[in-house]
């Protein structure tokens, strides 16, 4: 069995955050650590993070 950090471990190494605001960001991300990792870097809310990562719709609809 390995020791794996868990995402607000993994958050607060990456930004320097504390714990309880990498835990508020996760909470606001729905858990999603990409969106919490853009939330801690550039202070957006969650629901302005979340496009800011996502890959653009490519013009053939895949």
């Amino acid at each position: 069995m390995h020791d794996r950090p868990g995402a607000g471990t993994i958050l607060g190494e990456a930004t320097g955050a504390d714990p309880a605001a990498c835990a508020e960001a996760l909470a606001a991300a729905g858990g999603d650590l990409r969106t919490a990792l853009v939330v801690l870097l550039t202070g957006v809310t969650s629901q302005e993070a979340r496009p800011r990562w996502r890959p653009p719709v490519e013009a053939s609809g895949r």
